[in-house]
């Protein structure tokens, strides 16, 4: 549970506050394997904020891996047979998260 409130908070928050600053500060696209409509700047504050909020749910460790997992699955180009972002990037990063926490 405590993994679903970080994931979901971090998709609520972090989503839309990437795309705001990204669209108005950000000038660098991203390249290689990732989407070329999203910026570095947009990407690193996703990261922060994502770490930020999960700080609060889970371990400092766990929250690391999370943002960096989230910050990753997000800035990666949506195929077609994927669901939606929203989707995805929650369920792989609780996935990612849970199995750490059985782990660690």
């Amino acid at each position: 549970a405590i993994v679903r409130a970080a994931t979901d908070r971090r998709v609520a928050i972090s989503d839309p506050l990437a795309r705001i600053i990204g669209m108005a500060r950000g000038r660098k696209k991203l390249g290689w394997i990732f989407d070329k409509k999203k910026t570095y700047v947009g990407s690193g504050s996703f990261f922060i904020s994502a770490f930020a909020i999960s700080l609060y749910f889970v371990s400092p460790l766990l929250a690391i891996i999370g943002a960096l997992v989230a910050t990753f699955f997000e800035a990666l180009p949506e195929p077609k047979y994927w669901l939606n972002d929203n989707f995805n990037v929650p369920a792989i990063t609780g996935a990612v998260l849970v199995f750490l926490q059985n782990v660690l």
